[in-house]
């Protein structure tokens, strides 16, 4: 399974971004999976092969930030810049690499699948407000 090689610099959300704040509960880097701990009460990276809450993505973090550290995290944007190669019509998922975003054909068995964002376009994608399937892929 291939996760898309992100750069950070090129991870630019739009101006109708909707953006929450959180505080990392693990260092993270821009453009990673999250998912809220309720027993922290903070952020860390998400997993498609993790018990829950892991697979339960909450959004991708917007800048870097070290654990204890406040940080910004998209939920949903209708023109992200997500600083990979991704075509129009391509469906990203959360991968089983924490943090890792990935091709929906690249799923496997024991995942529970997150769609994250639809292509657009000029490496553009269109984040969705995550929705996670409640049934691991057999």
């Amino acid at each position: 399974m291939d996760d898309l090689t992100i750069t950070a610099a090129s991870f630019v959300p739009s101006a109708n971004a909707n953006i929450i704040r959180g505080v990392a509960g693990e260092d993270l880097t821009q453009a990673q999976t999250v998912y809220l701990d309720p027993q922290t009460n903070s952020y860390k990276k998400a997993k498609a092969n993790g018990a829950a809450p892991l697979y339960r993505v909450a959004g991708l973090s917007c800048n870097g930030a070290s654990a204890g550290q406040p940080f910004l995290i998209v939920v949903s944007d209708p023109a992200l810049e997500i600083g990979a190669d991704v075509a129009a019509g391509d469906v990203l998922i959360a991968s089983a690499n924490p943090g890792g975003i990935c091709l929906d054909a690249n799923k496997a068995s024991g995942w529970f699948v997150t769609v994250l964002a639809l292509g657009i376009g000029n490496n553009l994608v269109t984040l969705l407000a995550p929705s996670t399937s409640p049934i691991a892929i057999p």
